[in-house]
């Protein structure tokens, strides 16, 4: 029998001949009823009428139905679930009045003087001149701004330049005293190349060659900005300058002043 059927292999005949005797087992129906003939359409097609118009998904107000999203993740926190490392801050209120320092650890580790701590104000250093100077003895009456630079530093160039040139001094009186300390073994050099368009007339310019005032507030890092009071003590600070930094020293003066 298997013989007669010459275009199917043994086992595709083996497979056929048991597929139909499981739908017979089953109670398949494999016959044409309930099929609509050919060329015409099923009897339950002809129930729908195309010209009615049927009533669709119940109509939400806003928001109903709808699946609220999912709560954001705390603060400090990633997908990982893992909390970071919160930032050392210093000082306090609200920016434009007295800007928090926010530091990352890194470079809280650098800095050896922070907010509420005593400038070293009795280190001597030397001006343009030569002449010695007792830091302290320089203060402004209200409040003092003191940036260290030198001319292999751009950050502290930058400092330089938006901080002790004309344009931003001239805004500032008696009160405010403006001291630029350049840290660099060849300061002179330094000044002639870099120092030209600092205000001589309102900046006080001193030489630290020994770096004896640098390392009494930081072990590295030269673009420094510190904003101090009229006894010395550090108001607010920068260990890196920035382009926001600028704001942040006119928001505290305008506090120092102010009062």
């Amino acid at each position: 029998m298997l013989q007669s059927f010459p275009l199917y292999s043994r086992n595709t005949f083996l497979t056929l001949l048991s597929l139909s005797l499981s739908l017979s087992l089953l109670g398949c129906d494999t016959s044409s009823e309930g099929q609509a003939p050919k060329g015409e359409s099923h009897p339950e097609m002809a129930k729908f009428d195309f010209n009615k118009t049927y009533a669709g998904p119940p109509k939400l107000s806003p928001g109903e139905g709808a699946v609220p999203p999912p709560p954001p993740p705390p603060l400090g926190r990633g997908t990982d679930d893992l909390q970071a490392e919160p930032l050392p801050t210093f000082g306090g209120g609200d920016f434009g009045v007295e800007p928090e320092v926010v530091l990352s650890p890194a470079l809280a580790k650098t800095c050896k003087i922070k907010v509420g701590d005593t400038f070293p104000i009795k280190e001597e250093l030397t001006d343009t001149t030569d002449a010695k100077i007792i830091f302290g003895d320089i203060l402004g009456k209200k409040a003092t701004l003191v940036l260290f630079w030198d001319s292999t530093s751009l950050s502290s160039l930058d400092a330089l330049k938006n901080l002790a040139t004309p344009g931003f001094v001239a805004n500032y009186g008696d009160d405010v005293a403006f001291i630029a300390v350049n840290v660099s073994t060849t300061p002179k050099d330094d000044l002639k190349k870099s120092g030209e368009g600092i205000d001589t007339k309102k900046v006080k310019v001193l030489f630290d060659v020994k770096q004896k005032l640098f390392n009494c507030v930081a072990t590295e890092g030269t673009a420094r900005v510190y904003v101090l009071d009229a006894k010395g003590e550090v108001v607010w600070f920068e260990p890196e300058y920035n382009v926001h930094t600028p704001d942040s020293v006119k928001a505290t003066l305008k506090d120092l002043t102010s009062s």
